[in-house]
Parts: structure tokens; sequence; C-alpha cells
């Protein structure tokens, strides 16, 4: 299992390139990493696209 931020890491993109192929805002994407911010199946399946990574393997919305 990954965090949203180690599969970022992992996937060599920035908070900022991710946000802007995700079509976030930059503090929105941060928010979402932080787990500040819950994020929309939307957004958890472009982000799993970008990275390359399934859904399953991704910690999303621990607080939840």
């Amino acid at each position: 299992m990954f965090t949203v931020k180690q599969a970022r890491l992992l996937s060599g993109y920035t908070q900022a390139e991710i946000a802007n192929k995700m079509g976030v805002n930059v503090d929105t994407y941060r928010r979402i990493e932080l787990d500040s911010e819950k994020a929309s199946i939307k957004n958890i399946k472009k982000f799993c696209e970008i990275v390359g990574i399934p859904m399953e393997k991704i910690l999303f919305n621990k607080s939840a």
C-alpha cells in the first residue's frame, strides 16, 4: 500500500505537475495529499491513471 505522497514520488511528479495533470489547483492537491481534504472519486481515478498505480494500492481519505 502507498500513501498519495508515496505514489506521487514513485511516479516522479511534483505536486504542481500532478495538480496540473489532474486539472485541480495545486493547493487542492496538497490538501488531498495531506489528507485534510477528501478526494472525489473522479480525482482518485485521475490520480491513479497518472501515477499508474491501481486504486486498491493507494490509501485515500485515511481519516474517513
